[in-house]
């Protein structure tokens, strides 16, 4: 099985995956749910590694190289997710364009967006978005306002939402 039927499998079985991003680092993997994938996009509802709710993070599928499943690890987040009652919202993506749902729900919910390129990230309120930029009203490390950043979206290689 190649990684994108991978990703739809344990999209479609509801498997814990771990997704790995980085050859350099493979100790840096993004863990949880597939939400939604198609054969460019993936959106993951992250699960941190006390099992707990941490966001979604979309990622191109591109940039995935390796997904484990049914792992003693996938398991045991799995179940810490289920033992503290974990859940994340609720929200259908369109399957066909990932990135704008996921955009479109945290504008109406209000969440926290990190973008992060290979060297930098960002983090803000949406103020607007198209097919090729995104404007967020960033916020420092403690919270408060610190201007305005307009980026290219091709620059970006991760959203992340109401992510810790």
């Amino acid at each position: 099985m190649d990684i994108i039927n991978s990703i739809k499998f344990c999209r479609d079985k509801r498997k814990v995956a771990n997704v790995y991003l980085d050859k350099e680092d493979t100790c840096h993997h993004l863990t949880g749910y597939i939400t939604a994938c198609n054969d460019d996009e993936v959106l993951i509802a992250h699960i941190n590694t006390r099992g707990e709710y941490d966001g979604f993070v979309y990622e191109y599928a591109s940039n995935v190289y390796r997904v484990d499943y049914d792992g003693e690890y996938e398991n045991k987040i799995g179940t810490l997710y289920k033992l503290k009652h974990q859940s994340h919202p609720q929200f259908e993506p369109d399957e066909e364009n990932i990135l704008f749902s996921l955009l479109k729900f945290a504008e109406n919910s209000k969440l926290l967006v990190s973008l992060e390129d290979e060297e930098n990230s960002v983090t803000g309120f949406l103020k607007s978005f198209s097919d090729t930029q995104i404007e967020l009203e960033t916020v420092n490390d403690y919270g408060k306002y610190s201007g305005v950043t307009v980026i290219d979206l091709e620059m970006v290689e991760t959203i992340s939402v109401d992510t810790d």
